[in-house]
């Protein structure tokens, strides 16, 4: 991992990077394999976990068997068969707090994941917010 490598020496900054960006797991839906593997290379060398599916179905799938936590999901817009707009709605229902990012070809992929991530809120916090009006 190129994190790893330039961050040899330990440092805290090395660190904290590693700590902060390693812990975030995408999946990644394209059924374009060359995009998809290109993306998923760009998204790994960043120190993210990537999960690529081939499709929709098979992105529906990796989300139904995994144990551990999504952190976002990146479909491409335009997929042959169930498209990535259709794929947000499918997860909605099921995860309301993970974000689906619609992909296109040429964009900066691993600029858009980290945007996305950086807008995300915390779970509850919404909730918590509206609680202390409430009270006030």
């Amino acid at each position: 991992m190129l994190l790893e490598r330039g961050c040899a020496a330990g440092g805290r900054r090395c660190t904290l990077l590693r700590s902060t960006v390693q812990q975030k797991t995408i999946l990644l839906a394209d059924d374009r394999a060359r995009d998809r593997a290109g993306a998923a290379l760009r998204l790994r060398r960043q120190g993210f976990t990537v999960l690529a599916a081939a499709n929709a179905l098979e992105a529906a799938y990796i989300s139904a068997s995994r144990e551990g936590r999504l952190d976002l999901v990146l479909a491409r817009a335009e997929m042959a068969g169930i498209s990535g707009a259709q794929l947000a709605r499918m997860f909605a229902g099921r995860f309301p707090d993970l974000a689906v990012v619609p992909i296109h070809s040429g964009e900066d992929i691993v600029g858009k994941a980290k945007d996305a991530l950086a807008a995300k809120k915390p779970a509850g916090s919404q909730a918590r917010v509206q609680s202390r009006r409430r009270r006030a």
